[in-house]
């Protein structure tokens, strides 16, 4: 069994910890001096000599017993730019064990203090310690918005598309990251339940069916998807949309009409056809949008060479990826960067040279020679002046001139 590691200060956080330590020991004191100057109407002169004096010999020790409390509680350990529940938790874990401690040190019987100001300094301190900790997050949102405010002209808005975990880390994120100058603008989420709702402070506009308006309310820059999951049938739906951008027997807007059908369920309601599109074919490119590049020729055909694809993605995966219930897209994408050397990437290779012009090495010839039903794309109709080119490929490579 792994033991549990020890724990470290980050060097890089100390002077942090060191300041929170401080504020620590300072929210005590004045807490438990409030408790006793709460007990007496807020009179100082009334105070009674006993009484400031057990204050004064006690509460340096106290603070030296809360921090170590606060210490074994991990109370130190926190990225407080993302504190939370979890950390309320471990601060009522901390105040009952300082109970308790306080309880068998102190008594609580009157003797150093006023048992009624102890118990109020107590809630004192403990309404402070929380505040600490939340205020560090409060302060870097506020800063966030308004650094968002006076630099509105160079902030690009973003639109989220899922709004379960994974939606909620990332709004959590641009919330709270220093390295993210965007600004969250909307999310999009298929359950209804959810629509004109909040995510973190950021308004669920609606589903599918609206992220073309949403775009153009909005004026959306970037669209960053966050679904985990993606069904077998979904995965068939993007692999179906992918055959008809690719059937050169279609248009391109029959096939922007056909691919468009497919993935939006409710596409007769959509408005805005470009940005439909637009989002459609940003999400089959695993999120990269690769503007003119989209024009280059075609290396690839989704439904020919898919045979091919899917031995080397599950030895990657180490599994039948047809056999699970949920999967990505873009874990499916990811999956396929990842292939290395296998009949495919031979087949692509081969094609990246026929289309350069590059000659191939005697070994290429034969496989090609050998493999040309692979090769060639199906859909292509070859002419005679193709047909020739790609036999001097075979017979030494095609001159320059």
């Amino acid at each position: 069994m792994g033991s549990r590691k020890p724990m470290k200060l980050n060097l890089g956080m100390a002077p942090k910890v060191i300041f929170i330590m401080m504020l620590d020991v300072l929210a005590t004191v004045v807490s438990f001096f409030l408790g006793l100057w709460f007990r007496y109407d807020f009179s100082f002169a009334e105070i009674r000599p006993v009484h400031l004096e057990g204050f004064l010999s006690a509460i340096g020790t106290w603070c030296v017993i809360t921090l170590l409390v606060f210490w074994i509680f991990r109370l130190y350990n926190s990225i407080w730019a993302f504190v939370s529940t979890p950390e309320v938790f471990r601060i009522t874990g901390a105040y009952v064990v300082l109970g308790v401690i306080g309880v068998l040190v102190f008594h609580f019987d009157g003797n150093l203090m006023p048992r009624s100001s102890m118990v109020v300094g107590f809630l004192f301190s403990f309404v402070s310690t929380v505040a600490i900790r939340f205020s560090y997050r409060l302060l870097r949102t506020a800063q966030r918005r308004i650094s968002h405010i006076t630099h509105a002209n160079g902030v690009k808005n973003v639109m989220l598309i899922g709004a379960g975990d994974a939606g909620r880390a990332l709004a959590v994120e641009f919330t709270n990251s220093d390295h993210i100058q965007d600004h969250l603008s909307c999310v999009i989420d298929d359950n209804p339940v959810k629509w004109n709702k909040q995510l973190c402070g950021v308004p669920i506009v609606g589903g599918r069916q609206d992220i073309a308006t949403a775009v153009k309310k909005y004026k959306i820059s970037k669209i960053i998807f966050a679904i985990p999951n993606c069904t077998a049938k979904s995965r068939k739906e993007i692999l179906d949309i992918c055959a008809a951008l690719n059937d050169p027997e279609l248009t391109d807007q029959d096939r922007a009409e056909v691919a468009v059908k497919i993935f939006y369920p409710d596409w007769d309601q959509i408005t805005d056809m470009a940005a439909a599109v637009k989002f459609m074919l940003w999400f089959l490119d695993g999120g990269v949008d690769r503007g003119d590049q989209r024009h280059q020729p075609k290396q690839m055909d989704w439904e020919q060479d898919f045979p091919m694809i899917i031995a080397p993605i599950n030895r990657v995966a180490g599994r039948d990826v047809r056999a699970l219930p949920y999967m990505h897209w873009w874990t499916f994408i990811g999956y396929y960067m990842e292939i290395g050397d296998c009949t495919f990437s031979t087949i692509l290779d081969i094609r990246r040279k026929l289309r350069k012009h590059k000659k191939l090495e005697k070994w290429e010839r034969e496989y090609y020679d050998e493999n040309r039903e692979l090769i060639d794309f199906k859909s292509a109709h070859l002419t005679d002046d193709e047909d020739e080119f790609i036999r001097q490929l075979m017979t030494g490579g095609v001159r320059d001139g």
